[in-house]
C-alpha cells in the first residue's frame, strides 16, 4: 500500500528512500549521468538537483538515472560547484555532488613582456587556476603553441609552460592567450593580453 502521509497502523510508508546517489564528482559544462539507487522509485519519481527536478529513466524500483549539465561556475579562484543531490519524495538526506572547473583561468604571465634581449626564445610561464593536463594547450591570437605542465604548484595555483617564438609578431604589438583544457574547454572570456616589444 503506498503511504505518503496520514499513514495509519499497518499502512506501509512507500516513499522513495534512497541509499546512494553516484558518481559524487563531475566536471562543469558536461553531462554527468547520476544513479540513485534505493527502493520505492517510481517511472515518475525525478532526481532533485539543488532543487531543480530532473527527468529520471526507471532502471528497476531500486535503480534510476538522470542526466545533469550544470554549466560553469563563474569564479576567479578554482572552482568547485557543490549541489545537493536527492529523489523527490524522499526522507532520505541529500547527497552534496561536486561539479570540478575544468577551465585553466589565467592570472598572471611571467615574464609580463615578451623582447627580444637574449635568449631569442622563451619560455612563457602562465599562472592560474582550474585544471591543466598534458592536453592543455595555450594559444596566441587563436595559434596553438608548444605547450606543457610545471609539476609545481603553489596553493591552488597552477604553471604552464609555453614557448614562444617571436619571429610571426610584428614589433610592439599586443597578442591575446588562451587556454584550451582537454581538448574542450576554452579559458574563461576575455583572453589574456601579452605585450610584444623588441628592443635593440
Amino acid at each position: 500500500m503506498r503511504c505518503w502521509s496520514g499513514c495509519s497502523a499497518g499502512d506501509v510508508d512507500s516513499r522513495p528512500v534512497v541509499t546512494s546517489i553516484s558518481p559524487l564528482v563531475g566536471k562543469q559544462n558536461e553531462a554527468l549521468t547520476l544513479t540513485a539507487t534505493g527502493t520505492f522509485f517510481r517511472a515518475d519519481t525525478p532526481i532533485m538537483v539543488n532543487g531543480v527536478a530532473i527527468p529520471t529513466t526507471l532502471v528497476s524500483p531500486t535503480s534510476m538515472t538522470a542526466s545533469y549539465t550544470s554549466g560553469y561556475f563563474n569564479t576567479h579562484e578554482l572552482g568547485q560547484l557543490d549541489l545537493p543531490v536527492s529523489v523527490q519524495g524522499s526522507l532520505s538526506a541529500p547527497s552534496n555532488v561536486s561539479f570540478l572547473e575544468p577551465r585553466f583561468k589565467i592570472r598572471s604571465t611571467f615574464p609580463i613582456n615578451y623582447t627580444d634581449i637574449a635568449p631569442q626564445n622563451w619560455e612563457v610561464e602562465l599562472w592560474g587556476w582550474g585544471v591543466i593536463s598534458d592536453q592543455s594547450v595555450v594559444h596566441i591570437d587563436g595559434r596553438p603553441q608548444q605547450t606543457w605542465v610545471v609539476a609545481n604548484v603553489v596553493g591552488s595555483e597552477l604553471i604552464l609552460m609555453m614557448h614562444m617564438d617571436l619571429t610571426p609578431y610584428p614589433d610592439d604589438t599586443q597578442v591575446m592567450l588562451t587556454v584550451l583544457n582537454e581538448g574542450g574547454h576554452w579559458s574563461p572570456e576575455p583572453p589574456w593580453p601579452f605585450w610584444i616589444e623588441r628592443f635593440g
